[in-house]
């Protein structure tokens, strides 16, 4: 029971991880022990299993929300980063003015 309950808190976490700031954690752990509780309760476990499990199930939301915004800042420094190199852009115009982009931004015949 714990364990299925654990990879939902988890995939759970890092779908808040991936959208939301850290402060989701309260409301969510909120909603949360309740219901694992219940469910607990339902399955015929003893108080300190639904406790332990509560407190487990809020752990591993934690780490998945952690992933999850780990995920989601990775995703959004490989979106910002620029390409470096003027050439890969533009190869048509590196063709058609190669002195350009080897002579340092001067054409042939251009003044210093």
């Amino acid at each position: 029971m714990f364990l299925a309950c654990a990879i939902v808190c988890f995939f759970l976490g890092a779908g808040l991880g991936l959208r939301f700031k850290v402060l989701v954690l309260v409301p969510a752990i909120v909603i949360m022990l309740p219901i694992i509780c219940v469910a607990m309760a339902i399955g015929g476990h003893s108080f300190w299993s639904a406790a332990v499990s509560s407190f487990g199930c809020s752990l591993v939301l934690q780490f998945g929300y952690l992933g999850g915004a780990l995920i989601s800042f990775l995703a959004s420094r490989v979106r910002r980063e620029k390409p470096r190199d003027e050439a890969c852009i533009f190869p048509d115009q590196m063709m058609a003015e190669p002195t350009r982009f080897f002579a340092g931004g001067k054409g042939i015949g251009e003044p210093d």
